[in-house]
């Protein structure tokens, strides 16, 4: 055998976990350098990411109030057009769900927004940085979700074309809902593909990870109701699996 070849056993160990904490500082440094370098328009607020960034300074206000929940039904709009541009919080929380703009509102409060007067042109480098590291954050559950279904070798390169992908670079610039929720959406793929890969022999882990799932699932839904019909079909999906398993003879 030639002494140059490159074998597998030739190759540097690497520490367990490094493969994905390499994907997710790449992705992180593609986003930010995007966000922090490459843009020469800075505009943090416009279309759908003002709603929601304006619905977070509304919760924000409302909590810092300690106002009653009865008083959030006080100026409920009576019309499907009057709701569009209403800025009451209860319509602007039907429209835009309550989960995205709670988060917005807890990163505005560890901003410092002001919420009854709230300018977010100052805080854009902070905001930036939040949805780059939550985007990112995905490469490790894709990668995670991958290794349980597909191996280590597919969940890289899975991974990987995630961290490379441009529009979800370009997206971390606004306060857009859909980064976070296709987060929600992976951690809840992580809970259900171990689920379904996890032996039966352990039921007390998968209790706890079915109570994962479930908050999961609320979360996911309350965030993009379009994922409303995934968590039904799935769930039946692993406990029809679950049965088969537990039913099979070997």
């Amino acid at each position: 055998m030639d002494a140059g070849r490159i074998t597998r056993a030739n190759l540097p160990h690497l520490p367990r976990g490094t493969a994905p904490l390499l994907i997710f500082l790449t992705a992180l440094v593609l986003r930010l350098f995007h966000d922090l370098v490459l843009l020469d328009m800075r505009v943090v607020h416009v279309g759908d990411s003002f709603n929601f960034l304006t619905t977070g300074s509304l919760v924000l206000a409302w909590l810092k109030a300690g106002a009653p929940f009865s008083e959030l039904f006080a100026n409920h709009a009576t019309s499907a057009s009057g709701m569009l541009v209403s800025t009451s919080l209860v319509d602007r929380l039907l429209l835009d769900g309550p989960v995205y703009p709670g988060y917005l509102a807890f990163l505005e409060l560890l901003l410092g927004v002001d919420p009854h007067s709230p300018h977010f042109e100052g805080r854009w480098a902070q905001l930036a940085i939040c949805n780059a590291v939550v985007d990112s954050l995905v490469c490790l559950g894709i990668y995670y979700a991958g290794r349980l279904a597909f191996g280590k070798a597919r969940a890289i390169l899975a991974a990987v074309m995630f961290a490379l992908y441009p529009a979800a670079i370009i997206n971390t610039q606004h306060c857009y809902v859909e980064p976070f929720a296709y987060c929600l959406l992976v951690i809840w793929i992580c809970f259900a593909f171990k689920l379904l890969f996890e032996s039966p022999d352990h039921p007390a882990p998968g209790r706890l990870l079915w109570l994962g799932l479930g908050i999961t699932s609320g979360l996911m839904i309350l965030a993009k109701p379009a994922f409303l019909i995934i968590p039904p079909l799935v769930v039946l999906a692993l406990l029809t699996a679950r049965g088969y398993r537990a039913t099979r003879v070997y």
